[in-house]
């Protein structure tokens, strides 16, 4: 039953040599070179993967893996440490290069019509897991994404009607960069850097996201902070849009729950302002109804969010 998850569409090529004596424990001295496909583990899948198995006594070591991935390419190793058969302990290297996030996405969350988008890279390191408990990865990594597509994933959709209303189509924006480093402890993610880049204006994520999808965030949104020689200048002057912009977010991934941090009546003010003046000067591009402020609670009532843990 725990190797129903990992399967070849079509028996995969399998060349062995080594000794196994039956009778005695621990014996097992013998190595395999696999390579074959399509192949899949959870919803993932590859069409070609190959790798080198090495079952040495206790420990059984997946290496030299190669495998095709939604239009990049992954290598890793794994290793098995089998003195506990019931349960045993692994870790793993994970190295993703070029890959789609949407071609992934799609295959993932098929009854999804739209999902986000772009081009990935991840370098993931799990330093300690048990086999029996998906809920046990401990370790860390980075990722980065170029010319994303992200307003389709409700944790940051969310902020798209709220950029349109201050520029007109910056909320439909592709990122030009996302970048974040974070660790896993028990299977729960834990950043403090994301920062995704979508001209004119930058994003903040810190926080954490567990395998079950719940996420708990603090999201901060700066606009025309690097406008080439006036963004410090523009920084200032919209600081109090930017505490505007700062969101509470919880829920799923599914099912975000957004709730701003910080919206007096005095920092409402500004925003009308702001919005004329690149009307004023059409800068971002015309605005549709659909890219306006709608559904989008300003009233001004300053909330009581419990603070993140540090």
């Amino acid at each position: 039953a725990r190797l129903t998850p990992y399967r070849f569409d079509q028996p995969p090529h399998v060349v062995a040599n080594g000794t196994l004596f039956p009778k005695t424990p621990g014996s097992a001295d013998l190595t395999f070179e696999i390579e074959g496909g399509p192949f899949h583990f959870w919803k993932l899948s590859t069409p070609r993967i190959r790798s080198q198995l090495r079952w040495q006594g206790n420990h059984l070591l997946l290496t030299n893996l190669q495998a095709e991935f939604y239009r990049g390419t992954l290598e890793g190793h794994v290793a098995f440490d089998l003195t506990q058969p019931d349960d045993g302990r692994y870790r793993f290297l994970a190295v993703a290069r070029d890959a789609s996030l949407g071609d992934m996405l799609h295959e993932v969350t098929p009854a999804r019509e739209k999902v986000a988008e772009g081009t990935f890279d991840l370098d993931l390191e799990v330093t300690s897991a048990q086999v029996s408990d998906l809920k046990s990865w401990n370790g860390s990594g980075r990722a980065s994404l170029r010319d994303g597509m992200l307003w389709d994933a409700p944790i940051f959709g969310f902020l798209s009607p709220a950029l349109n209303a201050i520029v007109p189509g910056l909320g439909n924006n592709r990122a030009k960069r996302a970048d974040t480093t974070f660790t896993l402890t028990n299977s729960v993610i834990h950043t403090r850097d994301l920062t995704i880049a979508c001209p004119p204006a930058k994003l903040f994520y810190r926080g954490t996201i567990d395998f079950d999808q719940n996420v708990d965030a603090k999201v901060e949104a700066q606009v025309l902070s690097d406008v080439l020689g006036v963004g410090p200048l523009f920084g200032l002057l919209l600081r109090p849009l930017t505490k505007l912009m700062e969101f509470r977010v919880t829920g799923t991934l599914a099912d975000v729950k957004a709730e701003p941090l910080y919206i007096p009546k005095l920092l409402l003010l500004p925003l009308q302002p702001v919005r004329m003046f690149f009307n004023l000067f059409n800068l971002g591009g015309g605005e549709s109804k659909s890219n306006r402020l709608e559904g989008f609670d300003s009233s001004p009532a300053v909330t009581n969010a419990p603070p993140l843990p540090p």
